[in-house]
């Protein structure tokens, strides 16, 4: 009798896995061929528009448009890229593209060049920023888009690109002939340790597929001239190759501290990252700040730092960018970008921000361990945006609040100075820029021979005297800019400004950085805050 009943129940269990198994393979193949039938449909609507439209019409084009509206249904972060939006993506985050070596900028309606990468094509024949492209290729680029003419100076390499030039008030031209090559691009623009600290600062302005090599390689230089705590500045670094914060996070936190985990419906995407750790950086006090425009990989940063306890995050909320997306390619070139999982912070914080119109409040125990002044920027901030009903709380490893619900929330909300309308006018129309250049054609030459290529120096003996001010002034009225009254109220800040983008002009991001922290809120701000950085370690 009892065999009897084994037998049985082994039947009945082997009919319901045969029932689920057939039934999965139905459910499939019913879903395969609803997707086969829209896909007919879609081509009998391009091949009927193509008969009997009206006019003609570029198929690729409206295809792509259409996939892109698919993909955009889905959500903002799924979407398709055609075969050279595709190839400029993965260059921006690779480290390297394949060009001359120069970014350029639109100064008076004539694209110019702004910088110059050492070592590549474009400084190896000579060319210098403040040169202007008229023609490339034989095309006059005069009031071009400057995306256009960009797309248009980057190639294969081993390909040839002919620039005229005008440089300065010279009225000649110049052609340069100059071949296309591998250039490489830094995900650190600036480095140094403020004067008379012990404060290094690192600015970093996406996480490419080298960039925990140079970030421990400015650590390792840093420690040698005596940093002895660090500020880590992410705004507007928009993420990039997430192993490799991983691996940045890694050198920072104990062996085996979970520093992200991601949630999917399909298991192949479900990851949890784990510090390997080896200790030379775990006792070294860091400030993180971020803004509105640090996204993915760097909230995950931050929102580490935070969760782990390891450093203090200031500045204003982040971009909430908390989806992972896969890229899958075409045979052409092209392709799309899928949302596969969610990212989340070692607390369980969401990165990804999600809007609506209801009421923000914050959930009371809030009140009980955050000082009303923070809980009232919180409030404030949130009622602009619209984020959630409620936002929930989580605690950090030792037990401070943690405000979630998306984005990262600073320990600090610090935002820049803000300046007047004639001084964001100044810097949106390229007239800093303008003046360095012209300061530049006459005292380059000068310039260079006392600072060689030492910001230091710079930074500490170079003035921006009247007279230069006076000379950037004439130049904004001449182009019928003008407040005096403002230009009063923020003529300190223009002097220092205007300095730093003459050290941008001759030493690129690093330059500038030197200089312009002097105005820089936050950062003077985070110094300020070393002790409390410190304090957090102990």
């Amino acid at each position: 009798m009892m065999k009897n009943k084994k037998i049985f129940f082994l039947f009945v269990s082997i009919t319901l896995i045969i029932l689920l198994v057939f039934g999965f393979q139905s459910k499939e193949s019913e879903i395969e061929n609803e997707i086969n039938y829209e896909a007919q449909k879609f081509r009998d609507l391009l091949l009927t528009a193509y008969q009997n439209y009206n006019d003609t019409f570029d198929i690729k084009k409206v295809s792509e448009i259409a996939f892109n509206s698919l993909l955009q249904s889905l959500d903002p972060n799924s979407q398709y890229l055609s075969a050279q939006t595709y190839k400029n993506f993965i260059e921006t985050y690779s480290g390297k593209y394949d060009g001359v070596g120069i970014t350029i900028y639109p100064i008076n309606d004539t694209i110019t060049i702004i910088a110059v990468s050492p070592g590549g094509p474009a400084d190896s024949a000579g060319i210098m920023p403040g040169d202007k492209i008229l023609f490339l290729n034989g095309e006059n680029v005069i009031k071009a888009n400057q995306n256009l003419v960009a797309e248009k100076i980057n190639g294969e390499v081993g390909t040839k690109l002919s620039l005229i030039i005008k440089r300065g008030s010279n009225s000649s031209l110049n052609e340069y002939i100059l071949t296309r090559k591998n250039i490489k691009t830094n995900s650190i623009v600036s480095k140094f340790i403020f004067p008379e600290t012990n404060i290094g600062f690192i600015k970093s302005s996406r996480f490419t597929s080298n960039c925990y090599n140079e970030f421990m390689e400015a650590l390792d230089d840093l420690k040698k001239n005596g940093m002895k705590s660090l500020i880590f500045d992410l705004r507007s670094n928009q993420g990039g190759y997430l192993e490799q914060v991983v691996k940045i996070i890694g050198e920072l936190v104990p062996e085996g501290q979970k520093i992200t985990y991601t949630t999917s419906k399909n298991p192949e995407y479900k990851l949890e990252y784990t510090s390997k750790g080896n200790k030379k950086f775990e006792k070294l006090p860091i400030i993180v700040i971020i803004d509105e425009q640090s996204a993915s990989a760097s909230e995950i940063f931050a929102g580490a730092m935070q969760d782990l306890d390891r450093g203090l995050v200031i500045g204003s909320q982040s971009f909430g960018k908390g989806t992972v997306q896969k890229y899958f390619e075409f045979k052409d070139g092209s392709a799309f970008s899928l949302t596969v999982a969610s990212y989340y912070t070692p607390s369980g914080r969401s990165v990804q921000k999600k809007l609506n119109k209801d009421k923000i409040t914050l959930e009371p125990s809030t009140n009980l361990e955050i000082d009303k002044q923070t809980i009232q920027k919180m409030e404030t901030m949130l009622k602009n945006i619209n984020m959630g009903n409620q936002l929930p709380v989580y605690k950090s490893l030792k037990g401070r609040s943690l405000v979630g619900g998306g984005g990262i929330f600073p320990d600090y909300f610090i935002k820049d100075d803000t300046t007047t309308a004639l001084t964001l006018v100044m810097k949106s129309r390229g007239i800093f820029l303008e003046y360095s250049y012209i300061y530049l054609s006459k005292f380059r030459d000068e310039i260079t021979k006392k600072y060689k290529s030492n910001v230091s120096d710079f930074m500490k003996t170079f003035k921006v005297s009247d007279t230069m001010l006076d000379e950037i002034s004439q130049l904004t009225k001449n182009k019928n800019i003008w407040n005096e009254q403002m230009y009063q109220q923020d003529k300190e800040y223009i002097r220092q400004f205007l300095k730093s983008t003459i050290a941008f002009s001759l030493w690129g991001d690093a330059g500038f950085y030197n200089i312009h922290y002097v105005l820089d809120k936050p950062i003077n701000f985070a110094i300020s805050l070393i002790p409390e950085a410190e304090k957090l370690l102990n």
